[in-house]
């Protein structure tokens, strides 16, 4: 029989996971990328153009639609008549569950990060527990009051509902995978670190063994922390100065745990560091309606590891040298300001101050019997056109690296003429990579449904109207709607294409 993995043993193998992220999605690199995406001074970005938010805010532009609807296809006869209903059913989730926004966001955190992580969940924040379920032992309800505490004051922050699934995006600076993982689905375990509020954590019933837990950090540095790589922030405690800012001197409020799926013996636990007990340790019931309760994507795969190398982490070398072109340019717009050597007392004071001054035109008589172009004898210091040239390369090699073309980044073409057959060739190369990455985009739309419907066929007890077709309502619960459904998602504007064409589309990207 394996041995049973001590709370100290957890926070060494996360320990462990966070050295492997670190490695392999080059995480030291993380708050550079958000430097540059910022336009920190204390980035790439102080002078010349930001090719970094640039080319990332049309990379999610070009990907994020203001539509998405999902087309549900039963793959079982059974399922004919509740195919419609779960479809209508997932295109309202849309909307209630917030994933056009949450997507956008977790979008923007690929680009800049590597790896996009959504969670997802039923009922409450920190993990259901049929457990607690309102419902009589014989007439579950599929729902619970954990959300609040027994005065019923809210203990969680997001607007997490009884009896409702929930999506969060999660910054993968509070995500670890253990060493050697590809495939999040094939992984042992997971981990996802959160910060809570300590009472909250004392007045949830889900949280066992907290009498003697202590808060270890004020939201100021939780805030931070991820200013820092991993493997070192796991180890640090209070910082009181970190990049310059001066940390305020605020009594500690939260405490700060990792919850770890894990899938070998079907549990969902919850340690903290200087805590020696589990905060939690419970069957998962999630985990056993839909697997590792997460969804990832990227943006660009690394053929070895689950953890990535981010889109802006190759154009930030280009960033680098185009601050060095910019930073070059701008110094060589100043020493092109009008410079002149001129004849002592050729010339008057108040004569050499017009030449000087902003007014245009100054003419002056001059004294002397010497030849003018002995009075004033001009430098030549002409612009160097050398500069442009290197930024419209320096460019060029940007959008290479991102994939789009001059029009997709909302620019003319200034070169000569193209002929049909070349701009078609170039149309197609660049929807080419577009539409890789669109296939994410769907891919996570759909494998986010999937786990949300299998949350909805499994613990909603409690008959519910679903509004489908034209104005009909069916009352369903979870039961009547299990079945096997294939689904495909159409990221086309809905306002510019009939229902026929997403739903060809839908099915085009599930081929």
């Amino acid at each position: 029989m394996a041995k049973q993995r001590t709370v100290q043993d957890w926070l060494t193998e996360i320990k462990n996971a966070l050295a492997y992220r670190e490695l392999f999605s080059r995480e030291r690199s993380w708050w550079r990328s958000e430097q540059n995406y910022l336009n920190d001074p204390r980035g790439n970005t102080a002078i010349g153009p930001n090719l970094v938010y640039e080319m990332g805010d049309t990379l999610t532009s070009t990907l994020v639609v203001p539509d998405p609807e999902f087309v549900v296809t039963a793959t079982q006869r059974s399922g004919l008549e509740k195919a419609p209903i779960v479809e209508s059913l997932d295109n309202a989730f849309v909307r209630r569950l917030r994933l056009k926004k949450y997507i956008d966001v977790g979008l923007l955190r690929g680009f800049l990060y590597g790896n996009i992580i959504f969670k997802v969940g039923y009922d409450s924040e920190f993990g259901w527990s049929p457990y607690y379920d309102i419902g009589p032992d014989n007439n579950l309800l599929g729902m619970t009051l954990t959300q609040f505490d027994k005065k019923g004051r809210r203990i969680e922050s997001p607007d997490t509902q009884p009896g409702w699934p929930w999506v969060r995006p999660i910054l993968p600076h509070d995500f670890a995978v253990p060493w050697g993982t590809i495939f999040l689905e094939d992984a042992p375990w997971a981990a996802h670190r959160f910060v809570r509020h300590v009472d909250y954590f004392k007045r949830d019933p889900k949280y066992k063994n907290t009498t003697s837990l202590r808060p270890q950090m004020n939201m100021e540095s939780y805030m931070l922390s991820y200013l820092t790589v991993g493997s070192r922030r796991q180890r640090a405690k209070q910082r009181t100065r970190l990049m310059g800012i001066a940390e305020v001197n605020k009594k500690p409020e939260y405490v700060e745990c990792w919850e770890i799926v894990d899938r070998v013996n079907g549990e969902r636990i919850v340690v903290s560091r200087d805590h020696p007990d589990f905060l939690r340790k419970t069957r998962d019931a999630v985990q056993m309606a839909v697997g590792m309760p997460y969804v990832t994507g990227t943006l660009s795969i690394h053929p070895r590891s689950f953890w990535c190398v981010s889109p802006a982490y190759y154009l930030g070398q280009l960033q680098a040298t185009q601050f060095d072109i910019s930073k070059q340019a701008e110094k060589q717009r100043r020493i092109s300001i009008l410079k002149f050597l001129y004849r002592k007392n050729a010339i008057k004071k108040d004569a050499l101050n017009k030449f000087l001054s902003g007014d245009v035109g100054a003419a002056e008589a001059v004294e002397g019997a010497w030849p003018l172009n002995e009075v004033i004898a001009p430098l030549n210091t002409g612009t160097n056109f050398d500069f442009a040239i290197q930024a419209e390369n320096n460019r060029r090699d940007a959008r290479s690296v991102s994939g789009l073309s001059r029009n997709q980044m909302g620019e003319f073409d200034k070169s000569t003429r193209r002929t049909a057959a070349e701009t078609k060739q170039v149309a197609q190369g660049s929807s080419r990579r577009t539409g890789k990455r669109s296939q994410v985009v769907a891919g996570l739309y759909t494998d986010i449904i999937d786990k949300v419907n299998n949350l909805v066929f499994e613990f909603w007890r409690v008959p519910r109207e679903v509004l489908h077709g034209k104005g009909d309502f069916a009352v369903v619960t979870g039961d009547m709607l299990k079945g096997e459904y294939d689904y495909g998602v159409s990221l086309s504007t809905k306002r510019n294409v009939s229902r026929a064409e997403r739903k060809m589309e839908a099915l085009m990207m599930l081929g």
